[in-house]
């Protein structure tokens, strides 16, 4: 008889361990401190983009007619490229005129025109702007708006431009995107703890959470005593 009673106060431990596992694995978690600092991270990220976008739509387009023309036969010239992630890269092309430096990636409009153009040794009209387009100043270049080979235009100031604001809504709906998730993000670090801290008012026979590991605690002592 004893012994019956021994395995069946064996068994009702293992069950009411088992039960307690399965309490401590549906306990909500409180978010850890790195998970709200990658949240607000992605967030700040994101409005850092829309920052630097809104900005470019303000400032970063010098009206034709604010242009400074520069004359003469392109000298430095230097062809350099960044490596994209998927292989592919993105050629620049880097020269000077009359004193004015300017660069042109091969993802701009007409690049091999102005290239040719620029490799033919003749001489360049180019339209270039000094002022201030971009939050962070440019060191030592000037964005190229129009480009003339003698007198035969190569690049249209509208083609620029129109190039110009493709990038520029690119980069807000990336920028949308990212806040977006970032605001996301920090909705369910703010919904997790409160459903951590719910779980804690409302946990039967005075059970808590650490924060730090969700092992579930006892604020008073339960269990089953054992027959002797």
């Amino acid at each position: 008889m004893c012994g019956a009673n021994h395995e069946e106060v064996k068994l009702a431990q293992r069950t009411h361990k088992f039960e307690e596992r399965i309490r401590v694995s549906a306990v909500p978690r409180k978010p850890f401190v790195i998970e709200w600092l990658f949240c607000i991270g992605v967030l700040l990220v994101g409005l850092g983009l829309l920052g630097i976008d809104i900005f470019a739509r303000v400032y970063g387009t010098t009206p034709e007619a604010e242009l400074t023309l520069a004359e003469g036969i392109p000298d430095n010239i230097e062809i350099s490229y960044v490596s994209g992630r998927f292989g592919g890269r993105t050629y620049i092309l880097k020269f000077g005129v009359a004193g004015y430096r300017t660069e042109y990636p091969s993802d701009s409009p007409k690049y091999q025109r102005v290239l040719k153009a620029v490799q033919s040794g003749k001489v360049l009209r180019i339209w270039v702007s000094t002022k201030r387009e971009t939050l962070f100043r440019r060191q030592g270049w000037a964005p190229l708006y129009k480009l003339s080979l003698g007198d035969e235009p190569v690049l249209y100031y509208a083609e620029v431009i129109t190039h110009n604001k493709q990038v520029e809504n690119a980069a807000l709906i990336v920028g949308w995107v990212i806040l977006g998730l970032g605001a996301w993000l920090i909705w369910l670090c703010i919904r997790n703890t409160r459903r951590h801290l719910s779980w804690n008012r409302n946990s039967p026979d005075g059970s808590s959470v650490d924060p730090s590991n969700g092992i579930l605690c006892k604020e008073r002592q339960t269990g089953i005593k054992k027959d002797l």
